[in-house]
C-alpha cells in the first residue's frame, strides 16, 4: 500500500452537534468528506462545493461542518438539518451545498470530483478481495485543535448485488467490505485502489502506478449477536442474554448512489442557480450580452 495522497486526506470533515461542540472537538457526531462540481474544466473559482455524510448521522442532530484551516485551527459551518438533501429512495446519504466564497482561501481542504467516482455500470471493475481504505474520524483520537483523519484498511467482501439490511435498519444497495467501522466514521469516504503500471506517466493519478476511486460512502458496520456467557461458557444468567459486537464487516453505500443524488434534477437546478447568479456578479453573464 502507497502511502496515502494529501489531497486525499484533506477532503474529509467532521460533523458536530453545533458550532459551540465543534470549536471544543467535542467527542460525538459523525464523518463526512467534500465533493466539487466545477463551473467548468478549467475554472474552480465559481465551483459547487458539497458536504457528503449519512442521513443517520444528520438524524442525530449533528449538521455542523468542521473544516480545518491553513493556520492549524478550524473553521465551522453552521447547517441546519433543512440544508441537507437525502437520496430520493432512502439510501442512508446526504448532501448539503457550502457556501465557502471568502474563506476559500484560508481553508486547508480538498475535494473530489465525481469523475472519480465508481462506476455503477460495472460494479465488478474493483472485486472481492480488492484492497480498500477509508478516511474518517477515530473519535478517540480524532484531533481537538484540527480534524486529523484516521485511516482504516480492508477488503471487499461481497459486491452490490442484493440488498443488505444496515445498522441504521435500512434495506439498500451497499457493498461489504471487510473493514473495521466504529462509532464516527459514519458517512467517512471509502477509497478502493489497485496497480496500473500503465499511469505512471499520468499526470492525473493520485498516486502514480496506482489508480483510485471513490468506492462508496461508510454506513456503519453490520452488527453480530453474542450471547453473555460465563468465563466456563455457561449461560451468565436465564433467559439468555445477547450483546450486540461489531461483525468486522461495513457496509458501503455504492459511489453511483452518490452520483445520482448529485446530479437529481431538484439538486442540479439549485446548482445551475448558484452558478449563474456568480457569473452575472463577474460579469460574465451570456445572456447580456
Amino acid at each position: 500500500m502507497p502511502s496515502i495522497p494529501l489531497e486525499v486526506r484533506e477532503c474529509a470533515i467532521y460533523l458536530y452537534a453545533s458550532e459551540e461542540a465543534a470549536e471544543e472537538g467535542t467527542q460525538a457526531g459523525g464523518s463526512g468528506f467534500l465533493v466539487i462540481i466545477p463551473v467548468s474544466e478549467h475554472d474552480e473559482e465559481g465551483a459547487t462545493f458539497y458536504a457528503v455524510t449519512n442521513v443517520h448521522v444528520i438524524a442525530n442532530g449533528f449538521t455542523c461542518v468542521r473544516l480545518n484551516t491553513l493556520d492549524g485551527g478550524h473553521a465551522s459551518v453552521a447547517l441546519r438539518a433543512e440544508d441537507w438533501v437525502h437520496h430520493p429512495e432512502g439510501d442512508d446519504l446526504a448532501i448539503a451545498e457550502l457556501d465557502l466564497p471568502r474563506e476559500f482561501r484560508e481553508l486547508r481542504i480538498k475535494a473530489i470530483l465525481p469523475d472519480s467516482f465508481v462506476d455503477g455500470g460495472d460494479p465488478t471493475i474493483f472485486g472481492v478481495g480488492q484492497d480498500v481504505y477509508m478516511i474518517g474520524r477515530y473519535v478517540s483520537h480524532e484531533g481537538r485543535q484540527q480534524n486529523l483523519p484516521t485511516a482504516r484498511f480492508g477488503n471487499i467482501a461481497q459486491l452490490p448485488y442484493e440488498p443488505v439490511q444496515t445498522a441504521s435498519g435500512l434495506t439498500q444497495q451497499a457493498f461489504l467490505v471487510d473493514m473495521r467501522s466504529l462509532a464516527g466514521y459514519s458517512g467517512a469516504p471509502v477509497f478502493v485502489y489497485r496497480s496500473r503500471p500503465d499511469l505512471n506517466t499520468n499526470p492525473d493519478s493520485w498516486v502514480t502506478g496506482f489508480e483510485q476511486r471513490l468506492l462508496g460512502i461508510d454506513s456503519g458496520h453490520l452488527p453480530a449477536l453474542g450471547r453473555v456467557l460465563e468465563k466456563d461458557k455457561r449461560a451468565a444468567v436465564e433467559p439468555a442474554l445477547w450483546a450486540e459486537q461489531n461483525s468486522g464487516m461495513a457496509t458501503v453505500i455504492p459511489a453511483w448512489r452518490l452520483t445520482e443524488l448529485l446530479f437529481d434534477e431538484d439538486v442540479i437546478r439549485q446548482r445551475e442557480e448558484g452558478e449563474q447568479a456568480w457569473l452575472n456578479a463577474r460579469g460574465d453573464d451570456p445572456a447580456a450580452s
